[in-house]
Parts: structure tokens; C-alpha cells; sequence
């Protein structure tokens, strides 16, 4: 190796040290694991941490400071500037002493980091806070009044638990004395029924948002803490039970004192579905409301159920216009339950029921029960036979000769119509006799007459058929059928065979 070569070398293995302790930083490491520290009141905390130096070559010159934190007497271990030296690891120790500490106080611990060779200097900054617990009050309120050992935590659980008991019996006689003042014109069974779904549910509720805030103001600690959210978790699940609860009380007193007394059917069948919708929307709200007290994020969810209604509101098309078709039905009235009415297909039926996806019509020909979707009933033509009332208009042709005397026909046909039972009798809706038409074997004339109820309407039609023929009879007036006279041409005359 040339001289040269050997110089090289030498100068980057007295280079080496430096560019090492370039490379090398030194380490300030936390002991404890979180320096948020929660102590009781009047004892002594001490911090630590670690203070380390990887570089092999350079010693590090380090100054320790921390400014007054209110409340405590600070000390430290090293105190001011201490040398550490290579490859070694020194510790530095914060005691706090407590003189008048209140509440909660951050404060930062600065380590200045100096390089004896180079002069460089690294600032590493640690923060730390140190709190104690407040003087745990009754319900927040006032100091403990009980004596030894129950002067302390303990003590105010006990007072505050026997307050929550008091204050959710008092809550439940408050919630009776309520409700009956409010149902006063009901009757007591009705008051009775709604009594016994609020009292349970508004005690239980009363009593575990009570203790929630009694313990929620107790010193913190994980039984505590644990207790405190599960006291809120419960008395969220009962503050949904509740709203449920008067929801629904509310709309049985509607449904059982004051929809009998109104003349629609509409709420008879809306309450109870109103009472299910309530018990999904309270549910579901319910839930939403108890994963927000276990701190779960809700986005998912509520972006979740856009898209699932987006996708039921698809699916359900037919449903959800049979439903509103329902609701037209039901509060415009074109006709009612009990009703009868002509079909767009000329069927004759009586509605049976108006639910809200169908109706049920009882069709008398044929003695059988048809199911119609509400959206085709309210789409299409529909004759209410029973409005305005059961009139009915019958029309009776009957074919007479050629040679009949048509004044005599028509007085005939006059008297048979107000003789025969059934037939409506008004002066403002008199029988009427018409010519119709001629036709090939006879002169048509049509009967008009109203019947006093449309369902006897064919029994009072062939009863007049009946009395029709008897009376032409009896007068001598024919009533011809189609007949033809047939003439045979020879070669000598036309003879009528």
C-alpha cells in the first residue's frame, strides 16, 4: 500500500468519531407509560424518565428545567446540568410535593442537550400533567354531612343512591297525579291501563339517570368509570322505553275514548298502525342513541340506512302506493265499509273492509270474498250504489203487435208498475212508459221504473215480467215472436204456402 493510501486511511478513522456522533442523537425516554397522572390528595408523585446517549465517541452535556407548576413544590434529581457519557443511560427524576393543588395542571419538562464537540444544542420538550380529585359533593351540590367512615366517597354514594330512591318515588307519584288529571273525562279503566305502562318505565328511568350523574361526580377510577357508563347506557335504554311508552299511551286513550266517538274510520285503522311505526322509530332511535353513549361513530349508520331506504323505497313501490291509496280512501270516502258498489268490470259487490294495502269486497252473485289492491280502487271507476241512497233504475221492454193499441198498452203497463210491491212510488220519480223501437215482429216499449232498494231490483223486475204478461193476457193484447211467412214461386202464380 503507497503512502498516500495509508494517509486516507488514517484521516477517516479520526473522521469516523464525528460522523458518528452526527448519526447518533441522544434518547429522552417516558418511564411511565402515560404521564397524565391522577393522585389523591396530600400524597407525593414522582415522574421519571430515561436519558440516554448512543453515541460511542462524544459526551453530551444536558440541562434539566421545569417551570413553577401552581399548587406543587417541584424538585429534580439531577437537579440543573449533569454530563452523560458515552454508551450510558442516566435517569432524572421529577418530585412534586403537594401544597395547595387544585384540579388539573399541565406543565412541561425541558431537556437542553449539549454537543461538546460540535456546540450543537437539541431541545427535547416531555409535557406531563398531574391532577387530584375534587372533593366529591352530594349530587354535586354540598359537602358530605355524614361521619366517619362514611365522611368520604362511600359515604356521598350512599346519600346520593338514597336520593335517586326518592326522587323516582316521587317521580312516580308526580306521573299518576299527571295522568290522572290528564285523563279525567276517561274512564278509570283507561286511566287505570295507562298508569300501569308509565309507572315501571318512568321509575326505572328516574332512578338510573339519577345515579348516572351521582356517579359520574364521584373521584374517577375504572370501577367508577364503568359504573358511571353503565348507569348512562341503562338510563338511555329506559329514556327510549319511555318515549315508546307515551307514544303509545297516548294513542290507545285516542283510540279507545275518542275514536268511537268520531263518525271515520280512519284512526280506528291508523292507530294501530301508527302504534307499530312508533315502536320501530323509537327502537331504532333507541339504538342510535346507545351507541352514541359507547362512543360509537354513528356515520356508518346513518349513511347505511339512506341507502337501505333508498333501496326498500324501490322494492316497496306497489306496497307503499297501495298504502297511500289507503290513506285516499279512507279520508276522501268515495264510499265507506258497508257500502255497495259496481266494479269497473260490472261486478256487483259489498265492502267489507278498507285495510290499508286492500279492500275486501263481498261479491253476492257468485258468494265469495275478492281482494282488491287499494291503488286499482283508486284509480279506477267505481258506482257507489248505496249513495246517495238505495234507488235503483229498472228498465222492463216488452214487444207488442203491430196492431196493438198503444195508449191501451201503455196505461197497462202504467198500472202493473204501481201495483207490484218493490216499486218506487214518487211523484218526482213516476213509472214511465216509452215507444223503443220497431222491430221485425213487434213495436219495443220500455218500462222505466226506480226500485226502493237496488238488491231486491231483479226479484222486483220479474215480478213485473210476471204481471205484465197476465194482464196482456187478460186484455187480448198479443205479444209476438219473430216469425216469417214463406212464399213459394211457380210458374203459374205466386201461391202462400
Amino acid at each position: 500500500m503507497s503512502g498516500r493510501s495509508l494517509a486516507l486511511v488514517a484521516l477517516l478513522a479520526l473522521l469516523a468519531p464525528v460522523a458518528l456522533a452526527q448519526s447518533s442523537p441522544v434518547i429522552v425516554r417516558d418511564v411511565s407509560p402515560s404521564y397524565h397522572v391522577l393522585v389523591e390528595r396530600d400524597a407525593t408523585v414522582t415522574l421519571e424518565w430515561n436519558v440516554r446517549n448512543l453515541n460511542p465517541a462524544v459526551v453530551f452535556l444536558v440541562n434539566v428545567s421545569v417551570a413553577d407548576i401552581p399548587g406543587w413544590r417541584e424538585s429534580l434529581e439531577p437537579a440543573g446540568e449533569f454530563y452523560i457519557a458515552a454508551n450510558s443511560t442516566k435517569s432524572v427524576a421529577l418530585r412534586l410535593v403537594p401544597e395547595d393543588p387544585t384540579g388539573r395542571v399541565a406543565f412541561n419538562v425541558a431537556f437542553a442537550i449539549y454537543d461538546l464537540q460540535t456546540g450543537a444544542v437539541t431541545n427535547v420538550v416531555r409535557e406531563a400533567s398531574v391532577s387530584v380529585p375534587e372533593e366529591p359533593l352530594v349530587f354535586g351540590l354540598f359537602a358530605n354531612p355524614l361521619p366517619a367512615p362514611f365522611d368520604g366517597s362511600m359515604g356521598v354514594l350512599l346519600i346520593d343512591l338514597a336520593i335517586v330512591i326518592a326522587a323516582a318515588l316521587a317521580t312516580n307519584l308526580a306521573t299518576d297525579l299527571l295522568i290522572r288529571s290528564l285523563t279525567r273525562a276517561a274512564s278509570a279503566t283507561t286511566t287505570r291501563h295507562i298508569i300501569q305502562k308509565m309507572r315501571r318505565s318512568v321509575f326505572l328511568f328516574a332512578v338510573f339517570f339519577a345515579l348516572h350523574h351521582a356517579l359520574a361526580g364521584l373521584p374517577g377510577g375504572t370501577v367508577a368509570d364503568g359504573a358511571a357508563a353503565l348507569a348512562e347506557l341503562l338510563y338511555t335504554l329506559f329514556g327510549a322505553f319511555v318515549a315508546y311508552k307515551l307514544i303509545d299511551s297516548l294513542l290507545y286513550y285516542y283510540g279507545v275514548e275518542i275514536a268511537p266517538r268520531t263518525s271515520t274510520d280512519l284512526d280506528d285503522i291508523l292507530v294501530p298502525t301508527i302504534r307499530k311505526v312508533a315502536l320501530v322509530v323509537v327502537s331504532v332511535v333507541g339504538a342510535l342513541a346507545i351507541l352514541n353513549a359507547l362512543n360509537v361513530d354513528l356515520t356508518f349508520f346513518v349513511a347505511g340506512g339512506a341507502i337501505v331506504s333508498l333501496v326498500i323505497a324501490f322494492a316497496a313501490q306497489d306496497t307503499l302506493s297501495n298504502f297511500f291509496s289507503g290513506i285516499f280512501l279512507l279520508v276522501d270516502r268515495p264510499f265507506k265499509e258497508r257500502d255497495d258498489i259496481k266494479l269497473e268490470s260490472g261486478e256487483i259487490a259489498r265492502v267489507d273492509r278498507i285495510g290499508l294495502r286492500s279492500t275486501r269486497l263481498y261479491h253476492y252473485a257468485n258468494h265469495e270474498t275478492i281482494v282488491v289492491p287499494n291503488n286499482r280502487l283508486a284509480s279506477t271507476k267505481v258506482v257507489n250504489l248505496t249513495e246517495p241512497d238505495t234507488m235503483y233504475r229498472m228498465n222492463v221492454i216488452v214487444g207488442v203487435a203491430y196492431d196493438t193499441d198503444l195508449p191501451k198498452a201503455e196505461e197497462i203497463l202504467l198500472r202493473v208498475s204501481r201495483e207490484t210491491p218493490g216499486v218506487l212510488l214518487d211523484a218526482a220519480r213516476p213509472p214511465v212508459v216509452l215507444v223503443d223501437d220497431f222491430a221485425e215482429s213487434s213495436i219495443n216499449m220500455k218500462l222505466v221504473f226506480f226500485v226502493t232498494d237496488f238488491r231486491q231490483r231483479f226479484a222486483v223486475a220479474t215480478e213485473v215480467r210476471k204481471r205484465i204478461h197476465k194482464a196482456f193476457d187478460a186484455e187480448g193484447i198479443e205479444i209476438p215472436f219473430p216469425q216469417r211467412t214463406l212464399w213459394i214461386k211457380d210458374g203459374r202464380a205466386d201461391v202462400p204456402r
